[in-house]
């Protein structure tokens, strides 16, 4: 697709648990998911990825910023 950016975020198992069990999600299926996301997420499985950022220690707010200027910054770059 011309002018679409892939991110890729990541974070350690042990915040996305946390930031699960924060919202309410159920234990099973929290280690349900952490396990089938092993699978589906691993970067050697993704075969075209832009931009990697790691979101471990960023605010929602940050990570919006940083998207959006990594993503600007791509669309100057490929003419878009």
């Amino acid at each position: 697709l011309p002018c679409t950016a892939f991110f890729y975020l990541e974070v350690p198992d042990s915040i996305r648990k946390s930031r699960m069990i924060s919202r309410g999600d159920n234990k099973e299926d929290i280690e349900r998911r952490i396990k089938m996301d092993k699978t589906r997420f691993n970067q050697s499985n993704l075969h075209h990825i832009d931009f990697i950022v790691d979101t471990s220690s960023l605010t929602l707010e940050e990570l919006a910023q940083i998207v959006y200027d990594k993503y600007c910054i791509f669309l100057k770059q490929n003419n878009c």
